[in-house]
Order: C-alpha cells, then structure tokens, then sequence
C-alpha cells in the first residue's frame, strides 16, 4: 500500500490494485493481456457535476455515478465502503473543491504512452505478461494510495485504479490544484501499483501476498520489503521517485536506519511515521520515510547478487520472513560499509 501528501493542500488522489475474487488458494487467474488505461469514471464525474449544477440532488447524482462505475471504481467501494451519502455529505461541505479539481483526462491521456512503457518494463522485469488495466476515478476518501481490492467480473484478473478525492483543508484562494504535479504523481503510482500486481502473481497469489498483513503474519520489515521493493523497482523501470524522501535517507542513512531496526519486528503498520501517519519525534523526516529505507535495503540486496540483471525477477517474490531478513541484512553491510 501507498500513501502519499496531498499534492496541493488536500486535493487528494489514490492508486489501488484491483483483483478478482480469489479461486481456491489464493491464486489469481493469470491472464495474458496488454497494458490499458480506462478513463470513463472521470468523464461520468464531469456529467455528474454538470447535473448537480442543473439542480440535481447531490446524494443522487453520486448514486447514478457508482452505479455506472467501472469494474476497478466497484472494487474500490467495495474495499472502503464507500456510499453515495458519503459522497453528498461531503460534497455539502466541500463541493466548491470537487469544481475545482482539474479534468485530468487530456493530460493522463498525454502521458499514457510513457506510463505504459513503463509498466511493459515492469513486466518485462518480471518476466511476465499479465494483462494490467488501469482505471481513473474519482472518490470521497484517502490520499495517494495502494493496495490490492478484490475485483469482480474483470477478465483481465488484475489492475491498477486511480481515484481523485479532496478533504476539508484545501483552501480555494490558492488555485486549483496543480494538474501536472497531479498527473506525474498518478502515473507514477500506476507504475508502483503495477508492480504490487506482479508481486502478487510472483508470490504465488493473494494469499501468500496477503499474509503479511494479517495480524501476527507480518512486521515493519515485512512492509519494507514489499514497499521498498516496489519502490525500488518503479525506480529502475522509469527512471523516477516519489518526491525527495531518497536525498534524505542518503544524508540520514545510518540513523535511519538504525532506528528502524528497533521496530522492525513489531507488527505491520504498527509503528507510526515509517509507512503511515506522522512521527511526533521526528517532524522533520518525509512521509513515509520508510519506503525510501525500504527501497535502499532492496537495492542493497539486489547489488549484492553474483548477476544482478539476470537476478531482477527474484525481486518481484520477495515477502517471507527468511527473505526479509536476508534482504534487511545486506542493507546492513551497506551501511556499515558506507559509513566506516
């Protein structure tokens, strides 16, 4: 899973996987398949704003709108319990928010051939072909996210969708959001989301790819190295990260991770700071620091293999507890060997 700041006060925006409902095991069918963009939620945005300023009523001018969603907006809903009467509450408080939101559609589209060269270059990685559809929409909650929904009927088995949202403290006298710096962060999560899809099938389904958050199933570690790999990967496919977080692990490295050894056997997601929410201690380190710490400990672990080019592919079916340890103990050569 990830989340990312607001890329403008708190015109927001999210990435999830979507996946059909698991047959026996756990497996996910493997279907073949392009890479494919869906942008038909945002275009039904746009007519339900328009039929809201004629008058509609915004509770149901939200039910029309989900109930004509795609295949990857439903497993959305369907994992945040996401309603119309959500969506009309929050338009009462915030419509001005959801006018100001920019259509993204032209500039997404602009950028879709790049985005989908670099998810072929994720599979190719991988060694993979599985189909992965990436779908836009916009939605009542969350920042920047990921995380894999179970989503029904779609052939294609799994994908990457891409929601829009906004929260009470953006501030309509500083513009409208910015749409580049919206768009590049979503292309980019398409392409980090794209590689949870090919963890997933690489570890051999949902299960075995779920289990690390399951209570007692997985630790801090085991979401750095899911993250961190992730991370890391997206960055050899395209070339780009997520912010600056990386420059300040480079500065900080030692005591970073250090600190982080301390937690690293707690449960998953249960220390704040590292991969979600904010540390008190420490203000000054970026959001979610611990996917720029997890990135650097799969890099680490990736360098140190005898044909690191040929070993890529390895990277995509790490997640147990045995290979999280080998991979937090190479980090740990690295930094101590950076640091004499």
């Amino acid at each position: 899973m990830i989340q990312l700041n607001p890329v403008v006060h708190s015109a927001l925006a999210a990435i999830t996987l979507a996946a059909l409902p698991a047959p026996a095991h756990g497996q996910v069918p493997s279907m073949t398949g392009p890479v494919s963009f869906h942008y038909d939620d945002l275009s039904r945005f746009k007519t339900l704003l328009e039929d809201i300023d004629n008058g509609a009523d915004p509770t149901e001018a939200f039910t029309v709108y989900m109930a004509n969603a795609s295949t990857g907006f439903r497993g959305w809903m369907d994992r945040y319990n996401v309603s119309a009467e959500n969506f009309g509450t929050l338009y009462e408080d915030y419509g001005a928010v959801f006018h100001a939101l920019p259509d993204l559609t032209a500039p997404l589209l602009a950028k879709e051939d790049t985005t989908r060269d670099n998810i072929e270059r994720l599979r190719d990685l991988a060694g993979s072909d599985i189909a992965i559809p990436v779908y836009y929409f916009v939605s009542s909650q969350h920042r920047f996210a990921g995380t894999p929904v179970r989503l029904a009927n779609d052939p294609a088995g799994v994908g990457v969708g891409a929601a829009l949202g906004v929260a009470g403290r953006y501030r309509l006298e500083d513009g409208p959001p910015a749409t580049d710096r919206m768009v590049d962060s979503l292309t980019y999560l398409a392409v980090h989301e794209g590689s949870h899809i090919l963890q997933l099938h690489a570890q051999g389904g949902l299960e075995n790819y779920r289990s690390i958050y399951a209570p007692g199933g997985g630790t801090m570690l085991s979401i750095a190295l899911r993250e961190g790999c992730a991370e890391y990967l997206s960055f050899l496919t395209s070339g780009e990260r997520y912010g600056d977080r990386h420059l300040y692990v480079a500065e900080h490295e030692a005591e970073l991770w250090s600190d982080f050894l301390t937690i690293a056997a707690e449960p998953a997601f249960s220390v704040p700071g590292w991969f979600s929410g904010s540390d008190s201690e420490h203000p000054d380190r970026p959001f979610q620091i611990g996917y720029a710490v997890g990135s650097e400990m799969c890099r680490a672990y990736h360098e140190e293999m005898p044909a690191p080019d040929a070993g890529v592919s390895e990277l995509f079916s790490l997640y147990d507890a045995e290979q999280a340890e080998a991979v937090a103990a190479a980090y740990s050569r690295a930094v101590a060997a950076r640091t004499r």
